[in-house]
């Protein structure tokens, strides 16, 4: 009984993600400036992993080093967790400004609403970058979202291609 559940569950949140994307426009910035504030970051990451401009390579430029594959997976995974957790993103309260000071920790970082402050992007040196250890947070998250691998359903096919994401 609890696996129909749990199927049933998993099948409705697909179709849910699949139909209920955001509607980004397109990005008001050049690709050279994907990493000169958070909201450009964060706004690429979104953007590229939507249906109409699935593009998981550019939206991996939002992350730090790693391959291309470690990034893009660590993209999708993200935007996974976010749906996952029914977080929307307030693109109108993230800043623009490079040079952005968290409040609290006084330093130049911004952390995503809703995830109590385990993921960020983080200036290091001129660039804006979602780091290695909130990429690890976004992993550990991403598990706890999607335990004992049910996320697999959601790496069944392209997302491009049908209503999913693939990893």
């Amino acid at each position: 009984m609890r696996l129909r559940f749990y199927i049933s569950f998993v099948l409705f949140f697909i179709l849910k993600v699949g139909f209920c994307g955001n509607n980004l426009d397109k990005p008001d910035f050049e690709s050279w400036e994907i990493n000169s504030n958070p909201y450009n970051v964060i706004y690429n990451q979104q953007y590229y992993l939507q249906k109409e401009d699935y593009n998981p390579e550019k939206s991996g430029k939002s992350f730090e080093g790693g391959s291309n594959a470690q990034r893009k997976t660590n993209s999708i995974k993200f935007k996974q967790l976010l749906d996952g957790k029914g977080i929307l993103i307030d693109f109108k309260s993230i800043s623009r400004d490079p040079d952005h000071i968290d409040s609290i920790s006084l330093k130049n970082v911004y952390f995503i609403e809703g995830l109590n402050r385990k993921v960020w992007v983080e200036k290091q040196g001129n660039k804006w970058l979602i780091n290695k250890e909130a990429q690890k947070n976004i992993v550990k998250l991403h598990q706890e979202v999607y335990p004992f691998g049910s996320d697999f359903i959601l790496n069944l096919m392209p997302y491009k291609e049908g209503i999913i994401f693939w990893v």
